[in-house]
């Protein structure tokens, strides 16, 4: 029996036992499912000894726990390191479903649930891709390690600490990150690089107590305006970013990437239904696929107004770093907000850009291995970090 029979074979099986994941709510922004975390990192622990990993533990830390695994019996093969998360958001709003978030259904060849796509859905395939080369081979065909977190969620705070202190246990000569997605059904893909983001919260107040706007309104500035003001500034008319230094590190796209980006099967039609919107928008000589996964930008992901307004913003890019998009966010105070409110910018979360060329040997060697398997050529392409909810919910069955 080859290796395609045998998962093809016990396909049923596979998908119940995904179920059986995706039943556990892992949410870990909220105290009162640490209990359904536990069972998670220990639902995953036990399926990597099912695999025939030799080494499994379940690292504790200061928040939820970490499951590493390894398999090192294959002497002068590379090292492959797989990373996944079993944590998931929060559900709500609940009334949004059609189905139970923790009941996964299967509708029309699709499997929807909390987490099916993000990321338990690829974490269960890892697993199973382990235990079915095993099973038919006897052994894996080189060295693996596995590390599977559960703060993905809320930031990834202890992954960070686990990999200062166990550089030299985690080292190896390719790292897999399996919290990514296809292009679609049948489309070899490989994503090669991250935006990366910034997430600050910005609190703009004018005056020192609530007042009405009926009484005082035209009179006293309401910081509401201010922060529209603000935002309306750091774009220009061809939607280019504004803020002082904002694109002094962005990587220029090159011509084979631009080429390769837009060869994508990238469907107008297919995205204009998906988010909704009557038509796009975006900075000027660029396409709509390099607008979404190559090119700064900027979303606004909360709100709410007590004696001002609080804002949380995410700035995305090709290249900046941290420190330089703090920076390039200091500098926009003088360029936005007048001396009479007070502006307070408080650092969030960041994420590091991250990228490797078109043309490097791995994503070549990718390339002809995906020819292999789908007989058609991988796609590569560049994504931003976050995934819309409805995407991350739903995994063809």
């Amino acid at each position: 029996m080859n290796l395609a029979e045998y998962i093809e074979g016990r396909k049923e099986a596979h998908l119940e036992e995904l179920k059986e994941l995706l039943r556990i709510p892992s949410v870990s922004a909220k105290r009162e499912h640490k209990p359904d975390i536990e069972q998670a990192a220990k639902w995953v622990a036990d399926k990597l000894r099912a695999s025939g990993m030799k080494t499994v533990e379940i690292a504790p830390t200061n928040l939820h726990p970490l499951v590493y695994a390894e398999s090192l019996e294959a002497p002068g093969k590379p090292t492959i390191l797989f990373y996944g998360h079993y944590d998931v958001q929060p559900p709500e709003p609940l009334e949004l479903w059609t189905s139970p978030a923790f009941e996964p259904a299967v509708r029309n060849g699709n499997l929807f649930g909390r987490g099916t796509a993000d990321d338990k859905g690829q974490v269960h395939i890892h697993l199973k891709a382990l235990e079915s080369l095993r099973a038919v081979n006897g052994k894996l065909p080189v060295n693996v390690k596995v590390l599977i977190e559960g703060e993905e969620e809320v930031g990834s705070v202890s992954l960070w600490d686990y990999v200062k202190n166990n550089k030299a246990k985690l080292k190896a000569d390719a790292l897999v990150v399996s919290d990514t997605s296809m292009l679609g059904r049948g489309v070899p893909s490989i994503t090669y690089g991250l935006r990366g983001l910034n997430y600050y919260q910005i609190e703009i107040t004018g005056p020192s107590k609530d007042l009405h706007s009926g009484v005082y309104g035209g009179a006293v500035p309401n910081p509401l305006t201010v922060l529209c003001e603000l935002f309306a500034k750091m774009h220009d008319k061809n939607f280019r970013v504004t803020v002082p230094g904002f694109y002094d590190d962005v990587r220029k796209l090159s011509a084979a990437e631009r080429k390769a980006l837009n060869a994508l099967p990238w469907k107008a039609k297919d995205f204009k239904q998906t988010v909704g919107a009557p038509g796009y928008c975006g900075e000027k000589g660029f396409s709509v696929v390099e607008r979404l996964w190559t090119l700064p930008g900027r979303s606004r992901k909360d709100s709410d107004t007590v004696k001002g307004l609080r804002e949380v913003f995410n700035a995305s890019g090709s290249g900046p770093g941290p420190r330089k998009n703090c920076e390039a966010r200091r500098k926009a105070r003088a360029h936005a907000v007048a001396q009479d409110r007070k502006l307070q910018v408080r650092s969030a979360e960041h994420g590091q850009a991250l990228g490797r060329p078109v043309s490097c040997a791995d994503l070549q060697e990718g390339n002809r291995r995906f020819g292999e398997r789908f007989r058609q050529e991988g796609r590569v392409h560049s994504r931003r970090r976050v995934h819309p909810v409805r995407h991350a919910d739903v995994r063809h069955v």
